[in-house]
């Protein structure tokens, strides 16, 4: 082997172990920027000919929006117009339709939209749209409840926006947490193709070697095969644990409307009766009916979803007692989110640790079937030749 071939090795090995300390490292730093809550600038507006590009909205305070529309009809607005002008004011696009349909389907459908079939949602270009998806649709709720039972509607927001506010604020708090485990499964992912790629960096005939059929074409199979399966893994893994399990209207926001509900004077089956009927959550309505027919809170409560084990917690001594629920219900809301957030935490920090086995059992191997053996083999094939 001469001197440009053992300069070659060296480099090789000492990039392919590089790119291993970087991706750890850069999970790490990421983390840490995550936690620290540093925002990512805004990219600059684009130019098209002479004109720019209308603003895209990053970022959407639910909270902020929810207490403005509030304010407006404590002004003496409408309902119509206060939202308009309130949705008006955060995008010249942005209107009441516009806000709805983001709220029941958060992610754009594509081949519409390379079709020219529908225009693009102003609010499709936020970060965090599942989230803000969740907040609207409680405004939403809220302002078909508040005309249902004929509370009024400035009031009814005023509470939800302190729910909505503390909800955005626990899901930045989850959502901070689960960008390590994320970005290492991203950057480990990613490792064996790297390897590969520096090793066609340094002279190495990967294509051939693959091609070449026998040994070498096997283990090139076998390590494509681990890093597909390696990221499948991983990838499901993140689902899992990042997975609420909360479909439809978020018991908390729930609590907090019921709440307004009921410091304005409505009664708590009828309460009941105007979120269902407002968000589709069947069970709070057979709830409401088999109180009302003189069933007992037990036996009310049997066969609604698991998610409303809190709302019924909370309610029974109300109920049973002939008390106002509202203090219990700010505090089982706020108890419940925080709850939540904490699982989330421990989630993500369960699933760093167990990201560890798809990385043992596929990545690593699919590191050195891709990038390690062919420079492996390369050096041998040369020093045998000589």
């Amino acid at each position: 082997m001469d001197n440009t071939q053992e300069i070659s090795l060296i480099v090789a090995v000492v990039l392919l172990v590089g790119a291993g300390i970087i991706a750890g490292i850069g999970a790490n730093i990421r983390k840490v920027d995550a936690e620290l809550g540093q925002a990512s600038k805004q990219r600059k507006r684009r130019k098209i000919g002479s004109r720019l590009m209308k603003p895209k909205l990053k970022e959407l305070d639910a909270g902020m929006l929810c207490a403005e529309v509030a304010t407006r009809l404590i002004a003496g607005a409408d309902i119509a117009s206060a939202w308009e002008v309130t949705l008006r004011r955060l995008h010249p696009d942005l209107d009441f339709a516009a806000a709805k349909a983001f709220a029941e389907n958060p992610h754009e459908n594509w081949r519409h939209r390379f079709r020219g079939q529908v225009p693009r949602n102003p609010l499709a270009t936020l970060h965090h749209k599942e989230a803000t998806a969740a907040a609207l649709r409680a405004m939403f709720i809220a302002t078909a409840v508040s005309t249902e039972v004929g509370a009024p509607l400035a009031e009814i927001l005023t509470r939800v926006a302190d729910g909505i506010a503390a909800q955005l604020e626990a899901g930045a708090k989850r959502h901070a947490a689960q960008v390590g485990p994320r970005a290492t499964a991203r950057l480990l992912g990613v490792l064996p193709l790297a390897a590969l790629v520096m090793a066609s960096f340094i002279g190495v005939d990967v294509l051939g070697m693959a091609l070449s059929g026998g040994l070498n074409t096997g283990i090139f199979v076998v390590g494509a095969v681990l890093m597909v399966v390696g990221n499948l893994w991983s990838h499901a893994m993140i689902r899992r644990a990042m997975n609420p399990g909360v479909s439809g209207l978020d018991p908390t926001l729930a609590m907090d409307i019921i709440a307004a509900c009921q410091e304005n004077g409505v009664s708590l089956t009828a309460s009941l009766q105007a979120v269902s009927a407002a968000s589709s959550e069947t069970d709070l309505a057979v709830v409401a009916r088999m109180l009302l027919l003189g069933a007992s809170w037990e036996e009310a409560w049997s066969d609604s979803d698991g998610k409303w084990e809190q709302l019924s917690d909370v309610l029974q001594p109300a109920w049973e007692e002939g008390a106002s629920p509202v203090p219990l219900l700010v505090r089982g809301a706020a108890r419940t989110r925080a709850h939540l957030t904490h699982e989330a935490v421990n989630a993500a920090e369960k699933l760093g640790v167990r990201l560890v086995v798809p990385l043992g059992v596929c990545l690593l191997p699919a590191f050195f079937a891709l990038g390690i053996v062919p420079v492996v083999v390369s050096t041998l094939e040369g020093l045998l030749a000589n």
